[in-house]
């Protein structure tokens, strides 16, 4: 049965390990495949959705374990399991432990240290291709970060105009 863990970030020291989730994923495996998403605090957000659409797509059986903190890229992958989990027989999620979810929107910081979103005043110093990735992306997460705010069927929308504003929303669970 094969399992990852991504702890810490979805970054560079974390990508050889989803890389390889992903490809199990996408191999269509027949065992059950474990990924243990725990303490993470986020990071490349491309590639949380590059496992988000190996997760979309697979037929193999997928239980994906959430713990601790799940901020950012992470906290996009644990709403998307939670409304795949309804509507996919083979996606099962599950919280080990208590999880704190801190949802904003994606951002990008290059070497400069200048950090970039969306609608950044400063989003013309980019590369166009690199603007166009990030705008893209953005819709991408906004449009399931609303999605999952449905799903919830909580009113929630405090955190989701908070979200949609630009600001960190932060929604906790208890394993109970």
């Amino acid at each position: 049965m094969p399992s990852f863990l991504i702890k810490k970030d979805f970054g560079s020291s974390n990508e050889r390990v989803i890389r390889r989730a992903i490809e199990c994923l996408k191999a269509n495996h027949q065992e059950v495949i474990t990924i243990q998403v725990m303490n993470n605090y986020g990071g490349v957000v491309f590639l949380a959705k590059e496992l988000i659409d190996a997760i979309w797509h697979t037929t193999s059986s997928v239980h994906v374990v959430y713990s601790g903190f799940i901020v950012s890229s992470a906290a996009f992958l644990f709403a998307v399991t939670d409304i795949l989990e309804s509507h996919k027989a083979n996606v099962v999620m599950e919280l080990e432990d208590d999880v704190c979810l801190v949802f904003h929107k994606p951002r990008i910081e290059l070497s400069n240290k200048k950090k970039y979103f969306h609608n950044s005043a400063n989003l013309h110093e980019l590369d166009v291709d690199i603007a166009t990735d990030l705008c893209n992306i953005s819709d991408f997460c906004e449009q399931w970060f609303v999605a999952y705010i449905e799903h919830l069927g909580y009113d929630l929308s405090y955190e989701e105009s908070l979200y949609l504003q630009g600001f960190e929303a932060v929604i906790a669970y208890t394993k109970a």
